[in-house]
């Protein structure tokens, strides 16, 4: 994490106000992991593998945040246009190093790495256009990408549904909590205890972080880091009413097993 003397504004953001001179802010949060789509999912979307681009075939199936057919809320759009909207025209590699600095990978599902194969298919989705090039000393030249009035379009898209979408990834460890070893059943007590307390490590760093950067904060970035915390804090008090229910968790598996070892492995039939 960045020291607070250097930390950038998060993107998207609405301030009603400048910040105080000198004053700069900083956004982390959150971290969570993008899902995969399957072929069938692609071509419901319209998206066909091999569709030319700029006279290229192209091979395999795209990544859901490049497609504006996908269903999905893509929040890699949602970043690249914001900032193209409130920072103005940027180069990929400056774009890049903004995700960087406000720690994007943290706090959302964006890769920093993917940012310039969308840029470009968004190039090609003519929601940005190439303003002009420049060329820094010895680097090579950089196209830099402005907004364009579909991409206004889109992004006031993606923002709505972004707010219309509840979206709660479900726990694999929900399913592995349905499925125990009855061989290890004295094992699950530490291991929810291991969990609860790995999640109040989280907790009492997500506070800390936010205790760190709070000046350089506005107050729909401080809310938004706080979603997190709640959402940690309803983890540990469900953990901890699992922490409670061990034994009777335990008692429970175990007479689930004598009555499966009594009656075999065939379930009983529906009346």
């Amino acid at each position: 994490m960045d020291a607070p003397g250097s930390p950038v504004t998060s993107p998207g953001a609405s301030h009603g106000s400048a910040p105080a001179s000198g004053q700069s802010r900083s956004t982390v949060a959150s971290t969570s992991e993008s899902g995969t789509v399957t072929r069938s999912a692609y071509r419901r979307g319209g998206v066909l593998e091999g569709r030319r681009r700029a006279g290229r075939r192209t091979t395999g199936l795209r990544h859901p945040d490049y497609s504006c057919e996908s269903s999905r809320v893509s929040s890699i759009r949602l970043y690249i246009l914001s900032s193209l909207i409130e920072r103005g025209p940027m180069h990929g590699h400056a774009l890049k190093n903004l995700a960087e600095q406000e720690h994007v990978h943290e706090w959302t599902d964006i890769s920093v790495g993917a940012l310039y194969g969308a840029l470009k298919r968004m190039h090609a989705d003519g929601l940005v256009a190439i303003e002009r090039t420049e060329r820094e000393g010895n680097y090579p030249a950089r196209q830099v990408y402005g907004i364009t009035d579909g991409g206004i379009a889109a992004l006031r898209d993606i923002r709505a549904r972004a707010f219309a979408t509840l979206d709660k990834t479900p726990d694999p460890f929900d399913l592995a909590f349905t499925r125990l070893d009855p061989d290890d059943l004295d094992g699950l007590g530490p291991a929810l205890v291991a969990r609860r307390d790995g999640y109040r490590e989280q907790l009492e760093a997500g506070r800390a972080k936010i205790e760190h950067i709070d000046q350089y904060l506005w107050r729909s970035e401080r809310l938004a880091l706080e979603h997190r915390l709640h959402r940690l804090e309803a983890e540990i008090a469900w953990h901890d009413d699992l922490i409670a229910s061990v034994p009777l968790i335990v008692e429970d598996e175990r007479e689930r097993r004598r009555r499966k070892g009594s009656k075999g492995d065939t379930p009983p039939e529906a009346s």
